[in-house]
């Protein structure tokens, strides 16, 4: 993988599976999550998981013409870089910030889930604050992350881009 100078901290190891994914591969997934999510109804507000989420969610936004676009600040690692060091559990750092979501059909949207417990206590957040329906749809799911005793990540995230078998690193984290 290649990364801009001072972003060696986004690499993945030498001996460890990687793969820099570039802008095409990043609208190309989010059409075609776009094109599934549509087919299971428009949502009415868009919820990106506060950094990673952002560039999707607006892409997402676009593509399905949902103006309504919100974030949620929860974090699950300490730090950016490769395999950071993690929270014991994700935390949410402006509680409020997602809004009124009361009665509205949320499409949460994230850049990677590996652990897919950030992604997971996001669903439950936003059901607390009484959405009528939630999803959530991710870029990349990190395989090698996740967890091979529990459930496969298609039975826990609504709308998957891709699963790649370890770090994934996305274009604006090399910007």
């Amino acid at each position: 993988m290649n990364t801009a100078p001072g972003q060696d901290h986004l690499l993945a190891a030498p001996d460890q599976r990687g793969v820099a994914l570039s802008w095409a591969e990043i609208s190309e997934t989010c059409a075609a999550i776009a094109g599934r999510v549509s087919s299971d109804g428009r949502p009415d507000v868009i919820v990106c998981l506060i950094r990673g989420g952002m560039i999707p969610g607006v892409l997402l936004s676009h593509a399905l013409g949902c103006r309504d676009l919100r974030g949620l600040s929860l974090t699950h690692t300490r730090a950016d870089g490769f395999n950071a060091a993690k929270t014991s559990r994700p935390v949410l750092s402006n509680p409020g910030s997602a809004g009124n979501v009361r009665s509205r059909d949320v499409l949460l949207v994230d850049d990677v889930a590996g652990t897919g417990q950030t992604a997971l206590a996001a669903v439950a957040m936003i059901r607390e604050r009484g959405a009528a329906r939630t999803r959530i749809a991710v870029c990349a799911v990190n395989t090698q992350n996740w967890n091979p005793a529990g459930p496969d990540p298609g039975e826990c995230l609504d709308y998957i881009g891709g699963r790649y078998q370890g770090w994934v690193v996305f274009p604006w984290e090399r910007q």
